[in-house]
C-alpha cells in the first residue's frame, strides 16, 4: 500500500449477524475522514526501507467488533494490517493463502476471543462445568506465528470473558504467555507497540 496516495481509512463494520464471513466495507480518501465521534485519525504511516508501510497479520476469530477495531486503530498507527479473508484466492488452499500472507508481514496480532464452549472435567470424580475457549484456528495460527516471527514478535490479546480477562480454556503450551487484555481504548496495546520494537521492524 502506497502512504503517499492513501492517507486514511474508514472500516464500516458489516452488522449482519448472520454472516461470520462478510467484508467489511472500507473507504479510503485522500483526506482525513471523520467517524461516528467526528474524531481525527492520525495517519502518519510507521515504513520499512521502501517507503511501504509495516504490514501486521491479524489472528482473529468471530468477534467482528473487536477484530475492525484493532485493525482500524493499527491503520491509524501507521501500520498496514493484514486479515486473510479480506486477501484473494486465486486458488490457493488456505494454508497456501496464510503462508503466503503471513510471509509479507513483520510481526503478528492475535485476538483470542471466547468464540466457543464446551464442558469439562477436571478428573473422573468431578462434575462437568462449562468452560470457553477460541477457535481452534485461532490456536493453529497463534502456534504459527510464533514459529515465524519468534514469541518476541507476537502480541496476544485477550478478550475478557466473563468479565475476566483469558477466563477461558487454552492448550497448556500457551498458559506462561504473558496476554495483553483488550479494552475499549485499546491503551494496554498501544503501550506494547510504542514501548516494544514493532515499528523498528
Amino acid at each position: 500500500m502506497n502512504s503517499n496516495i492513501i492517507k486514511s481509512i474508514d472500516i464500516i463494520p458489516n452488522n449482519n449477524n448472520n454472516n461470520n464471513n462478510s467484508v467489511s466495507t472500507v473507504n479510503t480518501n485522500s483526506s482525513v475522514i471523520n467517524n461516528n465521534n467526528n474524531n481525527n485519525y492520525n495517519n502518519n504511516s510507521i515504513s520499512n526501507g521502501n517507503n511501504e508501510r509495516i504490514k501486521v497479520f491479524i489472528v482473529h476469530g468471530h468477534n467482528n467488533i473487536v477484530r475492525e477495531k484493532v485493525s482500524k486503530f493499527l491503520f491509524e498507527m501507521g501500520f498496514e494490517p493484514i486479515l486473510l479473508f479480506e486477501k484473494p484466492n486465486n486458488g490457493q488452499t488456505i494454508i497456501e493463502k496464510l503462508e503466503k500472507e503471513i510471509s509479507n508481514c513483520k510481526f503478528g496480532i492475535v485476538i483470542m476471543s471466547p468464540d466457543n464452549k464446551a464442558f469439562t472435567k477436571k478428573d473422573s470424580n468431578s462434575d462437568y462445568v462449562e468452560i470457553a475457549y477460541p477457535r481452534l484456528n485461532v490456536v493453529f495460527e497463534f502456534g504459527y506465528l510464533i514459529g515465524k516471527f519468534g514469541r518476541s514478535n507476537v502480541i496476544y490479546l485477550s478478550v475478557p470473558y466473563n468479565g475476566k480477562s483469558q477466563n477461558y480454556d487454552l492448550p497448556s503450551d500457551l498458559l506462561g504467555y504473558v496476554w495483553i487484555n483488550y479494552t475499549e481504548d485499546l491503551k494496554e496495546l498501544e503501550n506494547e507497540i510504542n514501548f516494544g520494537n514493532y515499528k523498528k521492524l
